[in-house]
């Protein structure tokens, strides 16, 4: 028989056994469940998860493997859009007879990022006749353009003093102010927040959205099953129940705290340095892209004081599956936003709605991002009562060897009309260009040997042969078929198109800036027979103000041939061929479109 104090500590090592195991049990539990978890925490925990998500769906734009081996390769590249447009779709008036439908574009070219290689050929096709073709080439930090079916020679620069060369052309200072010396164009975002920074991001926001907030306001509920993506998902739900006030004071203390997040700012500062180049391209507001955050927030804070009272209910709900949050609802009075998120199979889902839920008609914005195998889509659906808009983005990428292909298709859909581009794109790997091309004294006009005179007669004389080129496209192209496209997409409304004088925006634009291009003072009379090829067909009478001054009649439908061989003959003429001219172009008060032509001579020394 074993003696009493062994049998007593064999009992309490044994039960020290059992409180480690049961100790080991609980730890493994509450590290890798839910169980034991206090339901503010679990709150925490999975609305924490959207940012995530969010991060799972951006990749989702990050470069493929292939994208990354083009890079280190060289390639050929074939592309053609097409544009289709139908009207009156479901009726019996359905129709696609528009002049867009007969246009194509035709891209081929050669890269070598390595080597700072590119080269592109870009045709526009009408009814599968070349109409119109510009070449593009890049060696190293030259960049040149050719107008090939109007001119020999690439117009060529170097991509290290645009200023220069921009100021040549008669650009100010001022005009050039926020113009960079050098544009890089393969600048690329990288992910923005790394795994850390995410985690702080995670834990600081999470905190600032309970805190203040007792633990009787949230709420758990399980088994609750919910529909996402055609698919019934069981869920752990987690509410929070609070009033309108107490969540505007949430959104104040995360504002202000995004005001000072030195996480956030930095990437905001690294986004201005990508962005440096471009400033030019930015709106005012948001050249400094930091300061504008910073300012449409004081905007939004204010927004809040002014409307910060009420007791009304507001709820934000967190719905959880396998340990995933696939779900987030905030219900207001007059609102409902929701954010869903799937991963099942090798496909991925995210779909954000923004719902109006305080008006009779239906009210509702979804947007939609599906990542599935070799396709992703984007898809957004607006709903305003019977007015349905439908934008859809679909891209197909298929790789063999070292081919691939990518289609894109969009399309734009309201109630009775759409617009859908389809964008065929095919990329091949290979050892050695046929033939690469290399820009040289024989084969391109260098820009930057050339004084301001030279370089802005260069660019005036191509200015006017492409502007001519596409007038003459333009006679191919009825101006309604295009608006009709325009309005579709948005461009253009319906009670802006026609202005109270029977003429459109665009016609008004068209017409004005055939003669608005040779605006400028110190011409070369070449750049005034150009003006007078051009205006050709609209010029109706000349009267001579002055010695030095002449006033040319325009009008949009009608020409006086005599006025024209006239004028020609004048400028021409031995004496007045060496005169520079100054023009000018006075405009219908009624109409808005260019009524005269104003040359003043300037007499040679």
């Amino acid at each position: 028989m074993m003696p009493r104090k062994k049998r007593i500590t064999l009992l309490i090592v044994s039960v020290i056994v059992v409180i480690i195991i049961a100790l080991s049990a609980f730890l493994i539990l509450y590290l890798n469940t839910d169980m034991f978890k206090a339901k503010d925490k679990l709150f925490v925990k999975y609305i924490g998860g959207n940012i995530d998500n969010v991060d799972n769906m951006l990749r989702v734009f990050e470069k493929s493997q292939y994208d990354k081996t083009l890079d280190e390769n060289k390639y050929i590249t074939d592309t053609q859009i097409k544009v289709n447009y139908m009207e009156g779709i479901g009726t019996s008036l359905e129709n696609t007879q528009n002049d867009i439908n007969k246009l194509k574009i035709n891209i081929s070219g050669e890269t070598d990022k390595t080597d700072m290689y590119d080269y592109k050929d870009i045709q526009l096709l009408n009814n599968d006749e070349k109409v119109f073709q510009v070449e593009y080439l890049k060696n190293e930090k030259t960049h040149g353009i050719k107008f090939s079916d109007l001119f020999k020679q690439y117009i060529s620069t170097e991509n290290t003093n645009l200023k220069e060369l921009l100021k040549k052309s008669g650009y100010s200072d001022e005009d050039l102010e926020n113009i960079p010396d050098e544009i890089e164009f393969d600048n690329e975002f990288e992910t923005i927040f790394t795994e850390e920074e995410k985690q702080n991001i995670k834990t600081k926001y999470s905190n600032i959205l309970i805190s203040g907030i007792s633990k009787d306001k949230f709420s758990k509920k399980s088994n609750v099953v919910v529909k996402i993506e055609n698919k019934n998902i069981k869920t752990n739900v987690y509410t929070l129940t609070i009033t309108k006030e107490q969540l505007n004071n949430i959104y104040l203390n995360i504002l202000n705290e995004l005001k000072q997040d030195e996480i956030i700012l930095s990437k905001l500062d690294n986004i201005q340095k990508i962005m440096k180049p471009y400033k030019f391209l930015l709106s005012e507001d948001m050249k400094d892209i930091k300061e504008s955050f910073i300012s449409k927030i004081d905007d939004i804070i204010d927004t809040i004081n002014k409307n910060n009272i009420g007791n009304d209910e507001t709820k934000i709900i967190v719905y959880e599956s396998g340990k995933e949050t696939v779900r987030t609802t905030i219900q207001g009075v007059g609102y409902e936003i929701s954010l869903d998120y799937l991963q099942l199979e090798g496909e991925k889902y995210i779909q954000l709605i923004n719902k109006d839920t305080k008006q009779e008609i239906e009210k509702c914005n979804t947007y939609t991002l599906k990542d599935s195998n070799e396709e992703v889509s984007f898809n957004i659906s607006n709903v305003n009562g019977d007015e349905k808009r439908n934008i859809n983005i679909v891209q197909n990428e298929k790789i063999d060897g070292s081919n691939q292909t990518k289609n894109i298709v969009a399309k734009l859909e309201n109630n009775s009309n759409k617009v859908e581009a389809n964008i065929e794109k095919k990329f091949n790997i290979v050892e050695n260009f046929d033939k690469k091309i290399e820009l040289n004294k024989e084969n391109s006009i260098k820009l930057d040997d050339l004084n301001e005179e030279q370089a802005k007669k260069i660019l005036e004389t191509v200015s006017n042969g492409v502007s001519d080129k596409i007038n003459k496209l333009g006679e191919n192209i009825k101006e309604e078929d295009i608006l009709k496209v325009f309005e579709t997409i948005g461009i253009v409304k319906r009670e802006q198109k026609i202005e109270a004088n029977g003429i459109s925006k665009t016609e008004k634009t068209r017409f004005n800036s055939q003669f608005e291009i040779f605006k400028g003072q110190d011409l070369e009379s070449d750049s005034i027979l150009n003006l007078i090829e051009t205006s050709k067909n609209n010029l109706i009478g000349m009267e001579v103000v002055s010695n030095t001054k002449l006033k040319l009649k325009l009008d949009r439908y009608n020409s006086n041939e005599k006025i024209q061989e006239k004028l020609t003959t004048f400028i021409k003429d031995y004496n007045n061929k060496r005169n520079k001219y100054n023009v000018e172009i006075e405009y219908n008060q009624e109409t808005g479109l260019a009524n005269y032509i104003i040359l003043t001579i300037i007499k040679a020394k």
